[in-house]
């Protein structure tokens, strides 16, 4: 007991003033307290708001337990995000700890993880350094996969990262500058590795598929630009030179019928130009099986309607009797451009080759206008396998995009739910194609996860698609999904598509029956910008696509749009869907936005359909904004539903489905679906929901579908969207809280609201949450949502006995909110309707219209002149005659305008609202009121409800028109009761404070 004494007052001697060390004698004498950090290299460099880990291993070298641990020391950006240690370590043990390194802000980064702990009551410390850096972005290589040809040149680029960057070869042959990125292939096929490593040691890989069509037996006939490489442009050619030795040649003796090289004619390169010319094919190929793969561009906009690219057939017949043809795909408008080179591929079986032609049918009736870049014939059908690398050549050749791994349509899912999802193979023109075998795809996202089974039970991260496969049906549940990384290893090559955007949704519009054509500019985002148009993807999966085979009359790519989506510009251009389309009942959903005054004509048509010709009038349907000159000052989301049989067939968007340059659309749009058939209620606010939410129509804040309102002490479902003043979604990598405020009742985490929350996450990559709403009494809550970085934003929630939309037989219902796309005093062409069940309100004279007020006496309003030449909103016919009982709050902030008024009038084909109709007199219209007035009436016997207008008379009489405000319209096709207009009138009352007694 002594020496121990003795030993701990000598410890306690040797220690004093050294509490920061991190060792003590022992009595034997080597150094005790001893715990030691695993030496970590910096973190990897990141790029802004990304997110690097990595794991610290603490250890007791000691022989006794080391006590009070405490980790500290990290300062941000660097963060503790999990440690097994306790409180206690002992003797000869190990804990975790993990670090994450997530920087907010470019620049270099130091802190120190430090572990302070007691042995035998005397004070350590042990510390490790820690340290990253942060970039504007992350160190690539650009681009990542590349398709060369043996011999050829290229020069690889490097982004991000820390500047200087050395290139290298990782794997492979061939040679690289590592200054300077260029590189040689080599003289063999095979897959080269190509590094980049930047000051900071982090490296990039890309791939390198060096490939030699030759080695592929059976190879009978290569016809490429090479082989012209010392011609000049414009010289006639007799020749086209074999690049494989079997003895096949192409020539023409005929010195009128021989085509003409032309150098970088298409996209930069180089090909053989036809125009009533021909090349003929020694007639020593056999009647066999054949592979063609064509690479052509159409330059010249004549040519006969059918054209034949090449064509085969012995005797003189045509391609139809066993041989082969191309014909450009551009059915009955074989004279237009398709600018860029356009691959095909033809897998035949048995075919005639002899008197094989390029750019000429055998009779000589089908000539082709064009171009012929590079032909390749097998005389065998090629394997799968063979075809991919055939085909992955030539695009990366000729630039044409390689096939990638996509979604088809605009992908959106349903969250908490085991959704089919279709992963597949697009090439440009989504077509099919078939995969290698054993392909992997390798599948991640920021939220939820893909799956085999329709049970949601097993989830996978790689899929695995036998040869020939082009498609495989996932399954995705749970999370808010924004975009999903897709990996593809093909065979040995890697390629890595541009991710895929994602959404998931409350509902999908892919679940709604009888989807026939799903048009969305954000499809075709693989285009640069600026880039015609010449098909435009259908996603419904029924293979609809717009097409448009003149380049000159094609719509431009934009891949941000005004409201900051992939968007189409028509200006002179539209594209047409084939007649295919059926006949019947239909619904259209458009988005569409005109930014600005243009367009030559006063009647414009964002689409029109109807075969032959004939004008949508007839049989077809259509969407004309009359005052098309004038600008929308916001997206707009416009509905169409046709109840009776029409004709969808020669849908054309951007114009008049005839072939005039009358009523041609000048401006945006966005995303556009048609259904052939009408949707229900329930159905149509699942399309409607959907666009509003992605393409932010009718409201730029937090919102709730339709005019805030909810019911007391019910759990209403609340969706928090990251926009407005704060941050439109969560980085990648980082967890957003968005501050939940409320005046009256609470916020809370699930359907039974029983679990109060004051902040929202949103999710990495997200945009999108929900939470729960829930108040005891009736009132008006002032909701405040402040994004963790922003300005707050703030929402209007009535909280109501009964909200408007719980009584049956609401036929329409418009509300000046959700006007809120037009800044204020602008022309409002479309008020939309908001239950669902009615049309929407619209003006087609720009003189007409009437204006958005942003706030009038405190809420926003719709404003009408009532001069000589009034403003007023109508609808079209689809509302029925009924008995109805409308509601509407007004108000006429200045004295004016006729001395009868008209609020709102109905009446088919232009009949006075007296007769038979339903309207609205303000008596004394001259005068003016100081605040919003409530108006209630009901309408007993049948009522013809067509022609629903705002704002004056149903027939537009001048002598009628309202020189006020509108605020908020309801129409029910019925006589409610007192007690159910009592409820509509208090829930009218609380949202616009007009203290009505008894609410």
């Amino acid at each position: 007991m002594l020496s121990r004494l003795l030993w701990l007052l000598l410890v306690l001697t040797l220690s004093c003033g050294r509490a920061g060390t991190n060792q003590r004698l022992t009595p034997d004498g080597p150094p005790a307290g001893r715990l030691r950090f695993n030496v970590l290299p910096p973190f990897p460099v990141a790029a802004i708001a990304d997110l690097r880990e990595a794991t610290w291993v603490l250890t007791n070298e000691d022989l006794a337990p080391a006590e009070n641990l405490n980790l500290l020391g990290l300062a941000p950006p660097f963060h503790q995000v999990g440690t097994t240690c306790t409180s206690t370590l002992e003797a000869g043990a190990s804990c975790d700890i993990q670090v994450r390194f997530q920087p907010t802000a470019v620049g270099a980064f130091a802190t120190s993880l430090i572990a302070e702990f007691s042995m035998v009551a005397l004070p350590y410390q042990v510390r490790a350094a820690v340290s990253g850096i942060c970039s504007e972005q992350p160190l690539t290589l650009r681009p990542e996969v590349k398709y060369l040809a043996v011999g050829s040149h290229f020069t690889f680029t490097a982004t991000g990262g820390v500047a200087p960057y050395s290139f290298s070869l990782a794997q492979g042959l061939g040679s690289i500058d590592a200054s300077t990125g260029a590189f040689v292939a080599a003289s063999t096929p095979g897959d080269v590795v190509v590094a980049v490593q930047d000051a900071a040691t982090t490296v990039a890989q890309g791939i390198v598929s060096v490939f030699d069509p030759g080695l592929i037996p059976d190879l009978q006939l290569w016809l490429r630009p090479e082989e012209l490489a010392g011609l000049a442009d414009g010289a006639l050619l007799d020749a086209w030179p074999n690049a494989v030795a079997t003895g096949v040649t192409a020539s023409q003796s005929t010195a009128s019928q021989q085509p003409t090289l032309r150098k970088a004619a298409a996209y930069g390169r180089d090909g053989v130009y036809f125009s009533e010319s021909t090349l003929m094919v020694s007639d020593t190929l056999a009647t066999t099986p054949v592979t063609i793969f064509c690479v052509y561009a159409k330059l010249g906009t004549t040519g006969t309607e059918w054209q034949r690219i090449y064509s085969s057939g012995q005797g003189g017949s045509d391609t139809g009797s066993g041989g082969a043809a191309l014909v450009p795909d551009t059915p009955y408008n074989g004279r237009g451009s398709t600018l860029a080179p356009l691959l095909s591929v033809q897998n035949l079986g048995s075919t005639d080759l002899h008197n094989l032609r390029l750019g000429n049918s055998i009779t000589g009736n089908a000539w082709y206008d064009g171009m012929i870049l590079e032909l390749m014939l097998f005389a065998r059908q090629l394997s799968v396998a063979e075809q991919r690398s055939i085909t992955s050549y030539l695009a990366g050749k000729h630039g044409l995009g390689a096939t990638r791994i996509g979604i088809m349509g605009p992908a959106a899912v349903q969250a908490a739910r085991c959704v089919p999802y279709e992963l597949h193979t697009l090439d440009d023109y989504s077509r099919n194609q078939p995969m290698l075998a054993d392909t992997n795809v390798q599948l991640s996202a920021d939220a939820g996860a893909f799956y085999e089974t329709p049970t949601c039970s097993t989830p996978v991260g790689t899929v695995l698609l036998a040869e020939g496969e082009s498609q495989r049906s996932l399954y995705f549940a749970d999370g808010v999904l924004e975009v999903a990384a897709l990996t593809v290893l093909e065979a040995g090559s890697l390629r890595l598509p541009r991710p895929m955007p994602v959404s998931v949704l409350a509902a999908s519009p892919q679940e709604i029956p009888n989807l026939v054509l799903w048009s969305a500019a954000e499809t075709q985002s693989w285009l640069d910008d600026g880039e015609r148009v010449m098909l435009l993807a259908d996603g419904s999966g029924t293979d609809h696509p717009f097409k448009q085979g003149d380049p000159n009359l094609a719509p431009v790519q934009r891949l941000e749009g005004p409201n900051g989506n992939p968007a189409l510009f028509f200006s002179t251009a539209h594209t047409t869907a084939p007649s295919t389309l059926p006949t019947g009942p239909a619904s259209l959903f458009i988005v569409w936005e005109k930014t600005a005054f243009g367009g030559s004509e006063a009647s414009q048509r964002i689409y029109s359909s109807g075969v032959g010709g004939m004008d949508i009038a007839v049989g077809g349907l259509r969407f004309s904004p009359e005052g098309g000159q004038y600008a929308t000052y916001g997206s707009v989301l416009t509905r169409d539903l046709h109840a009776e049989s029409m004709d969808l067939r020669s849908l054309r968007l951007g114009a008049r489905n005839e072939d005039s340059n009358y009523g041609q659309y000048h401006g945006f749009v966005y995303e556009l679906l048609l259904f052939d058939r009408a949707l229900t209620v329930p159905e149509q606010q699942v399309v409607q929901s959907y666009l509003a939410d992605k393409h932010h129509v009718a409201a730029t804040r937090f919102m709730m579908d339709g005019p805030a309102a909810v019911q007391a002490e019910s759990c209403t479902a609340f969706d928090v969207l990251g926009r407005g003043t704060g941050p439109r979604s969560a980085p990648v990598g980082q967890t957003t809280h968005l501050a939940l405020q409320s005046t009256l009742g609470g916020f809370y985490a699930d359907a039974s609201c029983n679990t109060a929350l004051t902040t929202v996450p949103l999710s990495a990559g997200s945009d999108r949450s929900t939470a729960y709403f829930s108040a005891a009494s009736a009132g008006t809550a002032t909701l405040t949502i402040t994004p963790q970085s922003g300005l707050a934003d703030t929402l209007r929630l009535t909280v109501t006995p009964r909200a408007p939309t719980a009584i049956p037989n609401l036929a329409a219902w418009y509300a000046a909110e959700f006007t809120s796309y037009a800044a204020d005093v602008n022309p409002i062409p479309i008020w939309p309707e908001l239950s669902g069940h009615g049309p929407d309100l619209r003006q087609y004279n720009g003189d007409r219209m009437p204006a958005h007020r942003t706030v009038l006496f405190s809420h926003p309003a719709v404003c009408f002149d009532g001069d000589g030449y009034q403003d007023y909103l109508q609808s079209d016919d689809t509302l029925a005659s009924a008995e109805a009982t409308a509601f509407v709050v007004y108000a006429k902030p200045t004295a004016g305008g006729p001395s009868i008024q008209r609020l709102y009038s109905s009446g088919q084909g232009g009949v006075d609202s007296a007769v038979n109709g339903v309207y609205a007199d303000p008596l004394d219209g001259i005068a003016a009121t100081t605040a919003p007035v409530l108006s209630v009436n009901s309408f007993a016997g049948a009522r013809d409800l067509r022609n629903l207008t705002l704002g004056g008379r149903n027939d537009a009489a001048t002598y009628t028109g309202f020189a006020g405000c509108i605020y908020e319209f309801l129409l029910y096709q019925r006589l409610l009761t007192l007690a159910e207009q009592e409820s509509v009138a208090c829930y009218l009352s609380d949202v616009y404070q007009l203290g009505r007694p008894g609410c």
